[in-house]
């Protein structure tokens, strides 16, 4: 283990020597037994309707202490339909009016509603949603699911406790081009209610907005190549939304997870980890990616691969979603 130490620290992965540390059954928490999903629009597709009967089954057959609460922005006229369908066609899923939320209520009247509607007037819908989804975690806890993923079929354990403070991912998401290395996957995420590093997210969401002042170059840069925003992500976005910046606030505010992923930079660099050491970081990993298997295969959610040894990569400042 001595040489492995000394490898990591001769390279630069200063974190990864450090001894990880998983918070002591005493301090945890349980998670609020509800499962996430946001939408915005004034009507809900076919594919979502029927993506959320999917969900509420399979949290029906393998976790029932879960619910799956479907929160709709839309105009107040149009929510009673949207509610009345959701409830005929998928009737194990709660229906909630965002506009009728007191987190809404306290969303509007604080900087995070003109973030919202600047984002409405020319950022791509991902950056939308990340506006809003990040504080709805705050306020109520329990697993933010983003509305494109589907839990997979058969057994879906999800995770039961945790410590204030922490937050759960699915794994990381798969580096979008050669030469990056991976984020957290914020595709599913856990957390419990008034999370001090959830709202450390969502300061450094607007704080960056607020810094950066990008968006007259973002809007002739979204017009200039339409259909694929995975270039003006990589330039402006990934500072205010996405992976790149959930992954810098939460490593600033978590040092096991900083740990963890300067570990998992070092595996995808090519260095060789010694079994004895990856099983001192085995706790932690269980601890903090606990949705091992439960998603499907889907473009939004990476499958949990192995981290394989390859050519060495260099982190970038921004990456694309996915």
């Amino acid at each position: 283990m001595d040489a492995q130490c000394d490898l990591l620290t001769a390279l630069g992965y200063h974190h990864a020597i450090q001894a990880p540390v998983v918070p002591p059954d005493e301090v945890r928490r349980a998670i609020p037994r509800v499962v996430h999903q946001l939408w915005i629009d004034e009507t809900v597709p076919d594919g979502v309707v029927e993506r959320l009967r999917h969900n509420a089954c399979q949290l029906r057959q393998s976790s029932p202490s879960y619910a799956l609460c479907f929160h709709v922005l839309c105009e107040k006229e149009n929510f009673t339909a949207i509610a009345r369908r959701i409830r005929e066609e998928a009737p194990d899923v709660v229906v909630r009016c965002v506009r009728r939320s007191q987190w809404f209520k306290a969303f509007v009247s604080g900087q995070g509603w003109h973030q919202f509607l600047e984002a409405k007037r020319w950022a791509p819908r991902f950056v939308q949603y990340d506006v809003l989804r990040y504080p709805l975690l705050l306020r109520h806890g329990g697993i933010l699911l983003d509305i494109t993923d589907p839990l997979r079929p058969g057994g879906v354990t999800l995770p039961e406790r945790m410590a204030q403070g922490d937050v759960f991912f699915s794994r990381m998401v798969d580096p979008f081009r050669a030469g990056q290395h991976a984020d957290m996957d914020v595709g599913c995420m856990a957390s419990l209610p008034g999370n001090p590093t959830v709202g450390r997210v969502i300061e450094s969401s607007f704080q960056n907005w607020r810094n950066l002042g990008y968006h007259p170059n973002i809007s002739q840069a979204l017009a200039e190549s339409p259909g694929d925003v995975t270039p003006v992500y990589q330039e402006h976005l990934s500072a205010i939304s996405g992976p790149r910046m959930v992954t810098n606030a939460v490593c600033e505010a978590r040092a096991t997870l900083r740990i963890i992923l300067d570990l998992y930079e070092a595996a995808e660099d090519g260095i060789v980890l010694s079994e004895s050491w990856k099983a001192r970081f085995a706790d932690a990993m269980q601890y903090y990616f606990p949705f091992d298997g439960v998603l499907q295969a889907h473009v939004s959610a990476n499958m949990r691969r192995e981290v394989t040894p390859g050519q060495a990569r260099t982190r970038p400042e921004t990456r694309p979603p996915v």
